[in-house]
């Protein structure tokens, strides 16, 4: 083990490379903060800074979506008032649940309003956990449900919405956050395994003590 008095470790071409600062108090060195967690960070570089930057971005959109008008118009005629991302996600959980109402529409109406609620309520409550503490098979695993989740909310527009320009921005920010979700945790998986297969190789770039 190797204890770090100055300068910080880190992985280059399958080597350790160490850098120090300069004598001069002048000389300005990377300050990174003293934790094991910061340092596997710093030491990962760009790939998976962009792939958690790419996850963020997903997060922004389905948050957005939530209050801004998800539809703005019924069979090609603009309603009085948008209505938002929330108020329409509690509107399909009648796909789910008894609202007192008989729905109109047909079944596989349906079966979209309902895996809107569970794809949604999957991204909300388990892609924190995939980012933070999944393993890379689990995250690959979570990719292919969020591109799948894409591939179904977007039926809206392809095959069930009569009139598409009854959708609002707030739709396509929220269809839109699963597939940048599915590309976030394709490349994270990826990076995940290089970081693996760094860490097996130079165990001592990754653990200072």
């Amino acid at each position: 083990m190797f204890k770090v008095e100055a300068g910080v470790f880190a992985q280059s071409g399958g080597s350790c490379t160490r850098w120090s600062p300069a004598p001069s108090r002048r000389t300005l060195s990377p300050i990174v903060p003293d934790s094991s967690l910061s340092r596997i960070y710093f030491a990962l570089g760009e790939p998976m800074r962009r792939a958690h930057l790419l996850i963020l971005l997903a997060w922004l959109l389905q948050t957005a979506s939530w209050v801004l008008p998800a539809v703005k118009g019924f069979l090609g005629s603009r309603i009085d008032h948008n209505i938002p991302g929330w108020a329409v996600f509690l509107a399909e959980t009648c796909a789910l649940r008894p609202c007192g109402v008989a729905s109109a529409d047909p079944w596989y109406g349906t079966a979209i309003s309902g895996a809107g609620v569970v794809t949604t309520v999957l991204f909300l409550l388990g892609s924190p956990w995939i980012v933070w503490r999944a393993s890379r098979k689990l995250r690959r695993g979570a990719a292919l449900v969020a591109a799948g989740a894409f591939v179904l909310n977007s039926q809206w527009y392809v095959f069930y919405v009569p009139v598409r320009s009854d959708l609002g921005v707030g739709y396509f920010l929220w269809c839109g956050s699963f597939a940048l979700l599915a590309v976030g945790l394709f490349w994270l998986a990826g990076t995940s395994n290089g970081t693996e297969s760094a860490q097996n190789s130079n165990p001592h770039c990754f653990n200072h003590s």
